[in-house]
């Protein structure tokens, strides 16, 4: 099963719901952070198309893989919080 549109509205759900604001970043960011959240929602499919949707050492990259591993960590903590 792979990442679905409900798995990045959940996501949106749980980041308005348990995250702060994430205003003062850049929408590769925040994309990013989401993408992570979705793909950890989805039960962490074999995909790696969301990584190669920015060319490798442009800003946007490091962005989007910023996000990315900070929506890991969200999203591990949920796991740990919510029994």
């Amino acid at each position: 099963m792979g990442i679905t549109e409900q798995h990045y509205e959940a996501g949106t759900r749980l980041l308005g719901k348990h995250h702060p604001s994430t205003d003062s970043h850049r929408d590769t960011y925040r994309r990013g952070y989401l993408d992570a959240v979705a793909w950890h929602l989805a039960g962490r499919p074999d995909t790696d198309e969301d990584y190669y949707r920015y060319t490798p050492g442009t800003v946007s990259r490091d962005a989007w893989a910023y996000g990315w591993t900070e929506g890991q960590q969200f999203a591990s903590s949920l796991g740990k919080t919510s029994a």
